[in-house]
């Protein structure tokens, strides 16, 4: 899926770009090319709490810590909505009997074992079939789309609270196909890479240059971010918030809005970084990590906080985008710290 965006990894013209940064980079695309298992090891993931009894709520720019039932019922009370909810449910039995395409149901097997291992659900048999029916009939459903990754852990997380496979697998369609994700999994994923792109420019100035300038460009971060809501690097309280702004439809931009106030957040840390190796670290390891009651603080930041006129701007405009590709060769070959000494 992201061989034609990303495949400056493996068929780079320039011989003289530094190694090192080949080494780095190459190591991005295969975290994104794989499971996307987000910023952890699988042996260093923080335990997941997938059956709190009290979480947080967000129901518009408010926050409730409520039983866990009422999560379910909002979340089901998104997919009723004008009626699109009913008749996938009542059709979730047709799709899973239904044959997908052996590519698809490839990549499906080989990314079961990597959705949230570090849970009782997913590390059981019967939470791993789950997640298998639901993802096998949502790629029978839309065979165009079929599967790409990161679909896992959004699924993994619908699974966590809605009541059955087939509201979890209605719950997958609407995400793709009424609010917008579809653009993150088709072939050439195009709102992948419009998104990728914005931040770059939501981000301050100051900050956006100091980020190219050692190498990062958004892709390098964000892509797991977005193409997961969030779900594969960061704890369920604060991925299962964001669905609930997704599902209820309740914050356009949600995703940009989150990536964005994360980043910004940390400009003074991610000023002080001078490498790409420490940037991308902080970035993909030390950001997600953060404490639970920060990362909480930052997430009502996101969707309290209305984007400034500039960031509006940026939003509305009708420039043509980068690609992956274009944005990162453009980083590489205007940074002299990439290229080999006395190249």
């Amino acid at each position: 899926m992201l061989s034609k965006a990303i495949s400056f990894a493996d068929n780079w013209e320039g011989s003289k770009i530094s190694q090192n940064f080949k080494i780095v980079i190459k190591d991005i695309v295969t975290n994104l090319k794989g499971s996307l298992p987000g910023s952890r090891k699988h042996n260093e993931v923080l335990v997941l709490s997938d059956d709190e009894v009290m979480v947080k709520l967000q129901v518009g720019r408010t926050v409730w810590h409520v039983p866990r039932e009422l999560r379910v019922e909002l979340w089901l009370s998104s997919l009723h909505r004008k009626g699109v909810g009913s008749p996938l449910v009542q059709r979730y039995s047709e799709f899973l009997q239904k044959e997908i395409k052996p590519e698809a149901q490839g990549d499906i097997e080989k990314d079961i074992q990597r959705t949230y291992p570090s849970t009782k659900r997913f590390n059981s048999e019967e939470g791993q079939q789950a997640l298998r029916n639901v993802l096998r009939a949502y790629s029978a459903y839309d065979p165009k789309v079929g599967y790409c990754q990161g679909m896992n852990f959004v699924a993994g997380l619908l699974l966590m609270f809605m009541p059955t496979e087939a509201h979890a697998f209605a719950g997958l369609v609407i995400l793709i196909e009424e609010r917008g994700m579809g653009g993150y999994y088709t072939r050439e994923m195009p709102l992948l890479q419009r998104h990728l792109w914005l931040l770059a420019r939501l981000l301050p100035s100051r900050l956006a240059r100091h980020l190219e300038s050692v190498g990062v460009a958004p892709v390098i971060y964000s892509a797991s971010w977005l193409l997961t809501a969030f779900s594969a690097d960061f704890p369920v309280a604060f991925s299962g918030r964001i669905m609930d702004v997704l599902l209820a439809d309740q914050c356009e931009f949600a995703l940009l809005k989150v990536a964005t106030t994360l980043v910004m957040a940390c400009e003074k840390k991610l000023m002080a970084c001078k490498g790409i190796e420490d940037t991308v670290s902080f970035l993909r390891n030390q950001i997600p990590t953060l404490d639970e009651t920060e990362l909480h603080v930052l997430l009502n930041e996101a969707f309290t906080r209305p984007w400034s006129a500039a960031q509006l701007a940026v939003l509305n405009s009708t420039e043509e985008s980068e690609s992956v590709h274009e944005s990162m060769s453009r980083v590489a070959e205007h940074n002299p710290a990439f290229w080999m000494d006395g190249a």
